[in-house]
C-alpha cells in the first residue's frame, strides 16, 4: 500500500472513531459545548502519525461532520470558529511529533488552539448570556475552559496510559512512516 492511501485509510478510521466517540457524550453544557469521551485524540493521533497538514485537514474535516450533527448556528463566522477551525487546531499536534511526550504536548497545543477558537465566538457571539455584571471576556473563558479543560485533562490521561502510547506507536511503526517522514 503506497503512503497516499495509508494516509487516507488511517485517517478515516480516525474520523469515523472520533465522530462515533463524539455522539458518546458525558455532559453538555447549555449554550453548546459537550465533554464526550475522547473523541478528539483521533484527530491529534492522525497529525502524529502524518504530519501538521493532515492533521490539520482531518480536523477540520472533523469539525464538518461535527458541524452536520450538531450544529448550533448563530452566524456563518461563528459556524466557522466553533467547528472547523477549531477542530483544525489539533493538527498542530504533528509539530510534536518524534519529541519526549509529543502526543501530549501535541494534544494540549490543539486544546489551546480549540479554546481561542471557541472563546472568540464566545465573546462576539454569545456575549447576551454572560451574567449581569460580568464581561464577556470573563464568561466566554470560563465557560470554553470548563469543557475543553475537563476533555484535555481526561484525553492525557488516556493518552498517557502505556497500553495506548504502545498502541499509537504500534500502528505508526506498522505504517512505516518515521517521523522525519511526517514532517515532509
Amino acid at each position: 500500500m503506497n503512503r497516499e492511501t495509508k494516509v487516507l485509510v488511517y485517517s478515516a478510521m480516525c474520523l469515523a472513531v472520533g465522530t462515533a466517540l463524539s455522539a458518546i457524550p458525558l455532559f453538555h453544557l447549555p449554550q453548546g459545548g459537550t465533554v464526550t469521551l475522547c473523541s478528539t485524540m483521533f484527530l491529534v493521533v492522525v497529525s502524529y502519525w502524518f504530519g501538521v497538514s493532515t492533521g490539520v485537514l482531518c480536523g477540520f474535516v472533523f469539525g464538518l461532520l461535527q458541524m452536520i450533527f450538531s450544529a448550533s448556528l448563530v452566524h456563518p463566522i461563528q459556524i466557522l470558529l466553533d467547528y472547523p477551525l477549531s477542530y483544525a487546531a489539533f493538527g498542530l499536534g504533528g509539530l510534536f511529533a518524534g519529541k519526549k511526550h509529543g502526543l501530549q504536548i501535541g494534544y494540549v497545543v490543539g486544546c489551546l488552539g480549540r479554546f481561542a477558537a471557541n472563546f472568540a465566538s464566545g465573546v462576539i457571539f454569545y456575549s447576551d448570556y454572560a451574567p449581569e455584571g460580568q464581561s464577556a471576556v470573563l464568561y466566554s473563558a470560563v465557560y470554553n475552559a470548563t469543557y475543553v479543560g475537563i476533555e484535555m485533562v481526561m484525553t492525557i490521561i488516556v493518552l498517557s496510559l502505556p497500553p495506548v502510547q504502545n498502541a499509537i506507536k504500534s500502528v505508526r511503526d506498522g505504517l512505516d512512516i518515521s517521523p522525519e517522514a511526517v514532517k515532509k
